[in-house]
């Protein structure tokens, strides 16, 4: 987007690495001001301008988006974003006459999304949240060992838990093999076996598909 582009300043880490060098360095800095209002006018106008079900949050599986070291402090700023969001829904769901759910793609392990200032537990609680999505990092994909019995230990029952699968399977974070009808069934069932309510599949488009046959 034309912030992104035109603001290098205020990326995370800008000064760390080159366009898409590193990702998560290029993410937005929600503890600037610019950012923050920039996302939430965004938020706004997607509940109250169009009539939808619901948002997704899609914090892009695991990008940080507080600058290095702010992550302790700028957990509070997440909060009152992830606040103002959730009362946005309340406006929507008051104008279009249904409910109208709020989903977060989060990273895939608790303990990730403490680290960089995401509450998501207590995001929860507060019912703030309807539906959570914990997903690996793009370099790790799908994972065997996500935190999904401790994700539903965390979660109040009404809140839907939908670990992500990736058409993608990789051990080392390095070398991933494509997966297969009976990959994601064997990823679902585990899933569903430490608590999942559904899941989510990412990445699963037609070309991917075509690689399968």
């Amino acid at each position: 987007g034309d912030l992104w582009r035109e603001h290098p300043e205020f990326r995370r880490a800008w000064y760390r690495s080159a366009w898409r060098a590193n990702w998560p360095d290029g993410g937005l800095d929600y503890g600037r001001k610019e950012v923050y209002d920039y996302h939430l006018a965004m938020a706004r106008e997607y509940l109250l301008d169009h009539e939808s079900d619901g948002l997704e949050l899609d914090w892009m599986r695991s990008a940080p988006v507080l600058r290095p070291g702010a992550e302790e402090a700028g957990a509070a700023i997440l909060t009152r974003f992830v606040r103002e969001v959730r009362a946005a829904a309340g406006e929507a769901a008051r104008k279009w006459g249904h409910p109208v759910r709020i989903a977060m793609r989060v990273p895939a392990r608790v303990s990730e999304c403490l680290a960089i200032g995401m509450e998501v537990p207590a995001w929860a609680a507060e019912g703030l949240v309807d539906v959570v999505v914990p997903a690996p990092p793009s370099h790790v994909r799908t994972e065997q060992d996500a935190d999904i019995t401790l994700w539903r230990k965390l979660l109040p029952a009404s809140v839907t838990l939908a670990p992500a699968i990736d058409y993608a399977v990789s051990t080392d974070g390095e070398a991933s093999l494509t997966g297969d009808n009976e990959t994601d069934c064997a990823f679902a069932s585990n899933f569903y076996r430490q608590g999942a309510d559904t899941v989510y599949f990412y990445n699963h488009f037609p070309r991917h598909a075509r690689e399968r046959t």
